[in-house]
């Protein structure tokens, strides 16, 4: 009896644990990337209960996540919300056979998307990856990070003449390089010392170590103003806030993210309960549709990867040297002409040194057939 009642209560714990656990999932969902679901939606995936709401709700947030996990821009692949979903994973090397075969509509199996759901979740971060983009994008991440200086291509407006001006060219962009890497350093110190200067003199403000320099512009300019707070400010404020918000609730997501992943398991056991045998065959039309959909999109990238390095491969042989054994190190074409050129040239001395040595050798046998007659006269 006693068993009992602790069994019981173990297990009304468990369930009130990852009822928690997905109400905070859902919170951090929200606050991080705007994705609305409901705890009701994981109950009904779970028994793959049919409900346009739940089936809606989960391939919103498997489009926003999975563009998220992808962090790149195709804007030169442009589908349907469904097809775009299965493409991106597929290219995360989402390896379920029965994603893919889920018909494009808002009447499909929703314990399929709710597995897709939380292997995007535990197989990639993808919530850790978009917590560190909003704070990076964020006021506060903006004082702290570094400014992404794009690279940009050096190319030669003119082709140098002789080796001297190539080595004077070098020269004089090394010494570009040493004077900017000598402001960067100075800039850099300068920096540093402001930054001191303002944590020294906000130590222990508010209970905190000190505030930081964003902080402590929006402190002055709040104390000096009478009127009302100015929009801008306003707008960091409420930034801020939420995200104190985000990461408060990640905080708590990562202490108890167990607890959901484990309720995932019983998950996966209805579902292995509960799988069909075979597919319908509108699933195994709509399967081979993405499979034609997927090669062919796959034969399109190696294309334009295959045209992008030989375009690559002929702007570096296209450069030129004072040189000549500086250009041929680059062009195997020109080596092969050079080589053909010279055994031709050798080819030619000797022919015309086969040639010179037969004169000379009927010319000395014309002097050695005089030296008899010679001698007789």
């Amino acid at each position: 009896m006693l068993l009992q009642i602790f069994c019981t209560a173990k297990i009304c714990i468990e369930m009130s644990d990852i009822k928690t656990v997905i109400a905070l999932l859902c919170k951090h969902l929200d606050t991080a990337a705007n994705v609305a679901l409901k705890p009701e939606h994981f109950r009904l995936s779970k028994f793959d209960k049919k409900s346009d709401d739940t089936v809606r709700a989960l391939w919103n947030a498997l489009y926003t996540l999975s563009c998220y996990a992808l962090d790149e821009d195709q804007e030169n692949v442009k589908f349907d919300k469904f097809t775009t979903v299965k493409l991106n994973f597929a290219y995360l090397q989402y390896t379920a056979v029965n994603f893919y075969s889920l018909l494009p509509s808002d009447d499909c199996s929703s314990r399929e998307l709710i597995l897709a759901f939380a292997w995007l979740l535990g197989a990639h971060s993808v919530l850790k990856d978009i917590v560190r983009k909003k704070i990076a994008s964020s006021n506060l991440g903006r004082e702290y990070s570094s400014v992404d200086i794009s690279e940009q291509d050096v190319s030669e407006s003119e082709h140098l003449p002789s080796l001297n001006a190539q080595i004077n060219n070098i020269m004089h962009i090394s010494g570009k390089i040493n004077h900017n890497m000598k402001g960067i350093t100075e800039l850099v110190n300068e920096k540093i010392k402001l930054t001191a200067k303002v944590h020294a003199t906000s130590i222990n403000a508010s209970g905190l170590p000190h505030l930081s320099v964003s902080e402590m512009a929006l402190t002055k300019r709040l104390s000096v103003q009478n009127k009302d707070t100015p929009l801008k400010d306003e707008q960091i404020l409420h930034e801020l806030h939420n995200l104190a918000v985000m990461l408060d609730t990640h905080a708590k997501w990562n202490k108890k993210k167990h607890i959901f992943f484990d309720w995932m398991i019983t998950v996966i056991d209805e579902h292995k309960k509960c799988r069909a045998s075979e597919f319908t065959q509108d699933n195994q039309n709509e399967l081979i549709k993405f499979i034609c959909l997927l090669r062919q999109l796959t034969k399109c990238n190696l294309r334009n990867l295959k045209r992008t390095s030989i375009s690559t491969k002929k702007s570096n042989i296209d450069w030129q040297y004072a040189s000549r054994y500086l250009r041929t190190m680059h062009n195997a074409t020109e080596t092969e002409d050079w080589m053909l050129e010279t055994k031709a040239h050798l080819e030619q001395t000797e022919t015309e040194l086969e040639e010179k040595k037969k004169i000379l050798t009927n010319q000395l046998n014309e002097l050695l057939s005089a030296i008899p007659n010679c001698i007789e006269a």
